[in-house]
């Protein structure tokens, strides 16, 4: 069903994948027909590399893994992925945040700049990581690394 979703809570099959969500099948090929049986809501976008679909994932999914947080059972997730962690009631898009550190090692390297506390460095990545997560352009991300690099 294609629909007007909220795209800051739509994500492609392969982050609901990376997601490790209870109860969703482990590839890729699965999602989409899972999602296609179940009639998830979902929007197609339009890049590079063609038309993909975003979904907005049915929240019985993201209980399950709440529930599975809360009561201590152990973590599906592969060591160091954050995809799925819960951080103050929010989930982190790890395809965001990589995007947000990405974009500021390479503005850092391209301007020939250092930014040696790691505070501040954490700082301004989540600061990116809320930006695109507005749906910036990479434009506009220069842009803001200028001016809090500047």
């Amino acid at each position: 069903m294609n629909k007007s979703i909220d795209k800051a809570n739509a994500y492609s099959a392969s982050e609901i994948l990376a997601m490790h969500l209870p109860g969703l099948p482990t590839t890729i090929a699965n999602i989409h027909a899972r999602a296609k049986s179940e009639g998830w809501p979902y929007t197609t976008k339009v890049g590079l590399g063609g038309t993909r679909k975003l979904y907005e994932v049915p929240g019985h999914y993201l209980t399950e893994k709440k529930a599975d947080q809360a009561s201590g059972a152990p973590s599906r997730q592969e060591p160091h992925n954050v995809v799925g962690a819960i951080a103050d009631g929010e989930q982190v898009n790890t395809a965001r945040l990589a995007s947000a550190i990405r974009a500021l090692d390479e503005y850092l390297t391209e301007n020939n700049l250092v930014i040696d506390d790691p505070d501040r460095k954490a700082e301004i990545v989540t600061f990116l990581y809320k930006y695109l997560e507005k749906k910036a352009s990479e434009g506009d991300v220069k842009e803001l690394l200028h001016l809090v690099t500047g």
